[in-house]
């Protein structure tokens, strides 16, 4: 597709034909939507669409539900940031603390914790998990999802 029309006609033609299930994750404003969703009469009825988004103040609220998830709690966080870390949903003893530390830094948020486990999955000693937590602490709160 050489330009944003092309691509709005192909998922327009695409979309029309039936009724469609489509998530849009980490939408992040009015224009990447209008693109990539167009007008409401494209879907046939019994279409879904689920949009993820940092920020829903660009959302329709006559257009969309909104559902805003809970927060885990911290033992789902730390089976959640283990599982991404450690291939497991438990960390090792000596990493139980550095764990908990990492758990705290994400505030209960699923991605947070799939990111930083990601992370901290390719560092090797407790003294690499502790400089990187370390640097995190000194960001910005919402820093851990745009590692």
């Amino acid at each position: 597709m050489s330009d944003v029309d092309e691509g709005k006609n192909a998922i327009k033609e695409k979309v029309s034909k039936g009724s469609v299930f489509i998530v849009l994750d980490d939408v992040s404003d009015k224009n990447q939507l209008d693109a990539l969703v167009g007008d409401k009469n494209w879907f046939r009825p019994g279409s879904r669409i689920i949009i993820t988004t940092k920020d829903d103040s660009f959302l329709d609220a006559e257009m969309y539900k909104k559902y805003s998830p809970k927060e885990l709690d911290d033992e789902e966080a730390l089976q959640l940031l283990c599982y991404y870390a450690f291939g497991k949903v438990a960390p090792p003893e000596e990493y139980f603390r550095l764990s908990k530390q990492a758990v705290a830094l994400c505030h209960g948020l699923p991605k947070a914790l799939e990111k930083l486990g990601s992370l901290l999955s390719d560092r090797t000693s407790e003294e690499e998990w502790d400089d990187m937590l370390n640097k995190l602490e000194r960001s910005p709160p919402d820093s851990i999802l745009h590692l």
